[in-house]
């Protein structure tokens, strides 16, 4: 009996983790240019979104899809790890408005907002990352070659309760970007 029922148990852990790879790659980071202005490292990137149906589903019922931007900024040496100069978590919440027909984009760090008339035109704004900043020139050395790291995922910590229990267990929530690594040599 207890044979049967390990079996089971790893055929759906099986299961669920190949479909969980299947969707581990629905954001796409593209055209990533990291530049100086005023003295801060700012990031220009573009990211195709390619949310599951039951995540837009969710969306057009009102429940608001939040999505974390993590950069990490290392220093690179030769004999040791990297050493992490900097990490960020930038979050951001996707909106769907009902009594106006309308879509927010939210920035959480920040307080400011968006409003827009499509789904299609809110996404596509999430996905125009312009002028992002990223680091402070200060806390860098000019001698030293420094990567950068980023991935943007969709954060299944911020959904209502009640869902957060199905998203962990169901592929079609775990969507992200792999990491898009380049360097950065001041």
């Amino acid at each position: 009996m207890w044979r049967r029922w390990l079996m089971s148990v790893l055929t759906i852990g099986l299961l669920v983790g190949t479909n969980s790879y299947a969707y581990a790659a629905d954001f796409t980071i593209r055209d990533v240019e990291t530049h100086l202005s005023d003295q801060v490292y700012v990031v220009d990137a573009h990211v195709d979104y390619k949310f599951s149906a039951r995540a837009l589903e969710a969306l057009s019922s009102g429940v608001p899809l939040t999505l974390k931007i993590d950069i990490n900024v290392q220093r690179q040496r030769s004999w040791l790890p990297d050493q992490t100069v900097a990490s960020l978590e930038q979050l951001y919440q996707l909106n769907y408005h009902a009594l106006s027909h309308t879509y927010l984009v939210r920035n959480l760090n920040s307080g400011a907002f968006y409003v827009y008339p499509t789904r299609e035109s809110a996404i596509e704004s999430l996905g125009d990352l312009h002028n992002f900043p990223l680091l402070d020139a200060n806390l860098i050395t000019a001698d030293q070659n420094y990567d950068i790291e980023m991935r943007i995922k969709l954060d299944i910590e911020h959904l209502p309760s009640p869902l957060k229990l199905i998203a962990y267990i169901t592929p079609d929530w775990h969507l992200s970007s792999d990491w898009s690594t380049w360097s950065l040599k001041p």
